[in-house]
């Protein structure tokens, strides 16, 4: 999924630590049902601390970084 999200949205991994991954996002998707599936896949790898996939999607949209935690 990385790979990925480098290729579409210029996210390269900025920090690793346990437990924790972000990233540093070149372009946020700009359109809301990409949005939305990106948020469903990293939902799909961690719980939300925003709330809701369409919340995450709206978060997404506007954001230059991303994270991803787990316990």
């Amino acid at each position: 999924m990385s790979r990925r999200w480098e290729e579409r949205y210029g996210a390269r991994v900025a920090s690793v630590q346990p437990g924790i991954v972000e990233w540093v996002v070149e372009r946020a998707p700009k359109d809301w049902d990409d949005a939305l599936a990106l948020a469903r896949e990293q939902l799909a790898l961690t719980p939300s601390d925003v709330g809701t996939a369409e919340q995450e999607a709206a978060a997404l949209m506007r954001s230059t970084t991303w994270y991803l935690w787990w316990d």
